[in-house]
């Protein structure tokens, strides 16, 4: 008989999400600034941790609260 096992990972019992997370975040804001995508601010590790869970657009319309749009404005690709 085989044993079936799930395995559910509390954030920080087996893997840390923000240690991955975190730094991939900032090289890709980094560059969304670069860009001129986005205007460059400070984003704390608390408000960086807050996104986990979010889908992109959900993280993407809080992050852009803080850059003075609405959250309900649309990008190019949502019209």
């Amino acid at each position: 008989m085989m044993t079936k096992t799930i395995i559910f990972d509390y954030d920080g019992t087996i893997h840390h999400t923000l240690g991955i997370y975190e730094p991939a975040f900032r090289e890709t804001y980094q560059w969304l600034t670069e860009q001129k995508v986005t205007e460059e601010r400070e984003i704390g590790s608390v408000e960086i941790a807050g996104w986990l869970g979010l889908n992109s657009k959900e993280m993407w319309n809080r992050a852009g609260k803080h850059d003075g749009r609405r959250s309900d404005d649309k990008t190019d690709q949502e019209t």
